[in-house]
Protein backbone atom coordinates (compact mmCIF):
# COMPACT_ATOMS: atom_id res chain seq x y z
CA UNK A 1 0.00 0.00 0.00
CA UNK A 2 1.59 3.34 -1.11
CA UNK A 3 2.61 5.67 2.02
CA UNK A 4 1.45 9.47 1.95
CA UNK A 5 4.47 11.63 1.00
CA UNK A 6 2.32 14.94 1.17
CA UNK A 7 -0.72 16.30 2.23
CA UNK A 8 -2.48 19.10 0.01
CA UNK A 9 -5.14 21.89 0.32
CA UNK A 10 -8.18 21.43 -1.37
CA UNK A 11 -7.18 24.77 -2.85
CA UNK A 12 -3.69 23.54 -3.66
CA UNK A 13 -5.22 20.50 -5.52
CA UNK A 14 -7.53 22.44 -7.72
CA UNK A 15 -4.52 24.84 -8.58
CA UNK A 16 -2.25 21.43 -9.57
CA UNK A 17 -5.05 19.62 -10.98
CA UNK A 18 -5.54 22.70 -13.14
CA UNK A 19 -2.22 22.50 -14.69
CA UNK A 20 -1.77 19.28 -14.88
CA UNK A 21 -5.26 18.81 -17.21
CA UNK A 22 -3.64 21.69 -19.30
CA UNK A 23 -0.77 19.56 -19.53
CA UNK A 24 -2.32 16.49 -20.72
CA UNK A 25 -3.75 18.70 -23.24
CA UNK A 26 -0.50 17.97 -25.17
CA UNK A 27 -1.12 13.99 -25.48
CA UNK A 28 -0.93 14.33 -29.20
CA UNK A 29 2.84 15.51 -28.94
CA UNK A 30 3.99 12.05 -27.92
CA UNK A 31 1.95 10.77 -31.34
CA UNK A 32 3.73 12.87 -33.48
CA UNK A 33 7.01 12.96 -32.08
CA UNK A 34 6.90 9.12 -32.32
CA UNK A 35 5.72 9.60 -35.59
CA UNK A 36 8.65 11.88 -36.39
CA UNK A 37 10.87 9.42 -35.25
CA UNK A 38 12.79 11.91 -32.44
CA UNK A 39 12.55 9.09 -29.86
CA UNK A 40 13.99 11.12 -26.81
CA UNK A 41 11.25 13.65 -27.23
CA UNK A 42 8.76 10.81 -27.08
CA UNK A 43 10.67 9.20 -24.28
CA UNK A 44 10.67 12.49 -22.08
CA UNK A 45 7.18 13.36 -22.97
CA UNK A 46 6.16 9.82 -21.80
CA UNK A 47 8.07 10.26 -18.98
CA UNK A 48 6.24 13.62 -17.70
CA UNK A 49 2.58 12.64 -18.79
CA UNK A 50 2.62 9.47 -17.24
CA UNK A 51 3.82 11.16 -14.03
CA UNK A 52 0.89 13.41 -14.42
CA UNK A 53 -1.57 10.56 -14.96
CA UNK A 54 0.18 9.02 -11.55
CA UNK A 55 -0.42 12.34 -9.53
CA UNK A 56 -4.19 12.81 -11.10
CA UNK A 57 -4.74 9.36 -9.23
CA UNK A 58 -4.07 11.24 -6.05
CA UNK A 59 -5.83 14.08 -6.81
CA UNK A 60 -8.78 12.91 -7.63
CA UNK A 61 -9.85 12.24 -12.05
CA UNK A 62 -12.64 14.77 -11.41
CA UNK A 63 -13.04 18.48 -11.35
CA UNK A 64 -14.81 18.75 -8.24
CA UNK A 65 -13.16 16.89 -5.46
CA UNK A 66 -15.25 16.85 -2.11
CA UNK A 67 -12.18 16.40 0.05
CA UNK A 68 -10.74 19.06 2.80
CA UNK A 69 -7.15 17.52 2.54
CA UNK A 70 -5.67 15.21 -0.50
CA UNK A 71 -2.87 12.51 0.78
CA UNK A 72 0.01 12.41 -2.13
CA UNK A 73 1.20 9.12 -2.41
CA UNK A 74 3.87 9.45 -5.07
CA UNK A 75 7.78 9.19 -4.48
CA UNK A 76 9.08 11.81 -2.87
CA UNK A 77 11.17 12.52 -5.61
CA UNK A 78 8.87 11.80 -8.80
CA UNK A 79 5.99 14.03 -6.91
CA UNK A 80 9.03 17.12 -6.24
CA UNK A 81 10.20 16.55 -10.36
CA UNK A 82 6.53 16.76 -11.22
CA UNK A 83 5.98 20.11 -9.45
CA UNK A 84 8.96 21.48 -9.97
CA UNK A 85 7.77 21.34 -14.27
CA UNK A 86 4.15 22.14 -13.85
CA UNK A 87 5.73 25.02 -12.01
CA UNK A 88 8.03 25.81 -14.00
CA UNK A 89 5.30 25.47 -17.41
CA UNK A 90 3.20 27.93 -15.33
CA UNK A 91 5.95 30.34 -14.86
CA UNK A 92 6.71 30.52 -18.18
CA UNK A 93 2.97 31.27 -19.05
CA UNK A 94 2.33 28.36 -20.37
CA UNK A 95 -0.24 26.60 -18.21
CA UNK A 96 -1.67 29.52 -16.56
CA UNK A 97 -5.59 28.72 -16.40
CA UNK A 98 -6.92 31.51 -14.08
CA UNK A 99 -4.94 29.67 -11.23
CA UNK A 100 -4.40 32.83 -8.80
CA UNK A 101 -1.50 33.41 -6.68
CA UNK A 102 0.79 31.08 -8.37
CA UNK A 103 4.13 33.16 -8.04
CA UNK A 104 7.13 32.28 -10.53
Amino acid sequence: MPTNTATITADQRNAIYELVRDHLSGLGDLDLALEHGEIATAERLGEAFARDLRLLADLGWGIEDERRTIALTMPADELEEALRRLRSEAAEGVTWSGIRGLRP
